[in-house]
């Protein structure tokens, strides 16, 4: 975005932005916000301000909850961005935010920033303000300016956590059941994990590789919602560091979903493992980590067994990938997430009768055993089977793999689904003829209850 307005341009220049000024977002660039020279785009920059600003009203108490009682939505008069330095691909960088004074609306000063050394990349404004379903403008509450002076994105999250990261649930991250899709709260989760790397100031080539995790889904993110990601190492060993991350509702508060990670560092280029120096270690425990002489990663992929079905079949592209040509959680979860409408379709609950029904279903909890990492060029195959059926809840196994490879998998994730009436957005029974359909197809491993 060009700035063409010259008062725009005075009142980025005299923007007194500094470190103390509202949180909207941070994180590591990735491919897909990149131009052709590997850096962050004007339009990423834009998107990541115009969030930002979303982010602070939903800390003031003025987000998606609040406006929808008195039929608002919130409307950009203006933006404008200037780019002093886009960072490149694999740099972190944070939001800040400050309000200045505008004719209409509310204005904030942006600036993207290093969160370590402050350098600024880029800086802009953006001018909002309500307006009805008639497109008439309204007022913001009276007390905005104070609740805005109050506001700090940490607030959301337990006191010892560290901010890793922030978003804005928009049309592209809502699935069929009108609710932010899983592979999303992997891309926020993969985005703290990737904010821990740089804080940890891991050597040059080394990223951090999940062997085993468990995401627990607590409450819904539905269009227009703020949230906040906080990370908490917890152990740190030799070989694999330990860490909770968790995603507030912002203007809530309310826990929407936590994640608790191994990761071990590896070098990129070929996967082995590259032990943390007593620096790192060190870092790691100023993080809030206990220093343990190991930790215990727990068994790796088993065995394919019982029924199963082929539910996805492709290769990685570029924009699947890190930095390094390493496939990003987002796309190994957005996989799976396919291949869940596929192997739901199997038992009954097609999309023509979620639509018609009205019912669905809601991941609660997803447990994952890495094993090696799919990286650019790779050919995929997805292998997905029912492996539990309870009252209200299915339990689907997917195995990730190279064709050709299908005994040791890449990945393997068991998903715990209940079953969701989606007017009352209420856990309701599993229909009789789906689960006697997914019982036909029951693979008896107690594990995966």
């Amino acid at each position: 975005m060009q700035m063409n307005d010259q008062a725009d341009e005075e009142m980025i220049a005299g923007a007194d932005i500094g470190f103390e000024a509202i949180e909207g977002g941070r994180g590591v660039v990735v491919a897909a916000e990149t131009d052709a020279r590997g850096r962050m785009s004007a339009a990423a920059i834009a998107d990541r301000f115009a969030d930002g600003v979303v982010v602070a009203l939903s800390a003031a108490g003025f987000g998606r909850h609040a406006m929808a009682e008195q039929g608002l939505s919130l409307k950009v008069l203006a933006s404008a961005v200037e780019v002093e330095r886009a960072p490149a691909i694999g740099e972190a960088w944070r939001v800040g935010l400050t309000p200045v004074p505008v004719e209409e609306g509310i204005g904030f000063a942006a600036e993207l920033s290093d969160p370590l050394m402050g350098d600024v990349f880029a800086r802009g404004i953006v001018e909002v303000v309500p307006e009805d379903a008639s497109g008439v403008h309204a007022a913001f509450p009276d007390d905005i300016a104070d609740r805005l002076a109050e506001a700090a994105i940490e607030s959301a999250g337990p006191a010892d956590a560290l901010p890793a990261g922030a978003g804005v649930v928009g049309n592209r991250h809502c699935d069929i059941m009108g609710h932010m899709n899983v592979q999303f709260y992997g891309a926020a989760f993969e985005q703290a994990c990737r904010l821990l790397g740089v804080g940890l100031g891991l050597a040059e080539g080394v990223v951090l590789k999940p062997v085993r995790s468990v995401i627990r889904f607590k409450a819904e993110q539905r269009l227009g919602d703020a949230f906040q990601v906080t990370s908490r190492p917890t152990m740190v060993a030799p070989d694999a560091i330990a860490v909770t991350h968790e995603l507030h509702n912002l203007e809530t508060g309310t826990l929407s979903a936590s994640v608790d990670y191994v990761l071990q560092p590896i070098l990129a280029e070929d996967a082995s493992l590259r032990p943390f120096d007593d620096a790192t270690i060190e870092t790691a425990s100023m993080l809030g980590a206990e220093i343990v002489g190991g930790i215990d990663i727990g068994p790796g992929p088993t065995e394919g067994q019982g029924i199963s079905f082929e539910t996805y079949r492709g290769s990685v592209d570029p924009w699947h990938c890190d930095e390094h040509g390493l496939v990003g959680e987002q796309s190994l979860i957005d996989r799976v997430s396919c291949a869940a409408g596929q192997l739901l379709d199997k038992v009954g609950l097609s999309g023509e009768r979620i639509r018609r029904d009205r019912i669905g279903t809601a991941a609660v909890e997803y447990r994952i055993r890495y094993e090696g990492p799919a990286r650019n060029g790779d050919a995929l195959t997805l292998r997905s089977q029912i492996a539990g059926v309870r009252d209200k809840v299915l339990v689907l196994r997917h195995r990730l793999s190279r064709p050709g490879e299908e005994a040791t998998p890449l990945l393997e994730i068991d998903v715990i689904a209940v079953m969701l009436d989606l007017e009352r957005r209420r856990a309701t029974r599993v229909p009789d003829d789906v689960a006697a359909q997914a019982r036909e197809l029951l693979i008896e491993d107690d594990a995966a209850v």
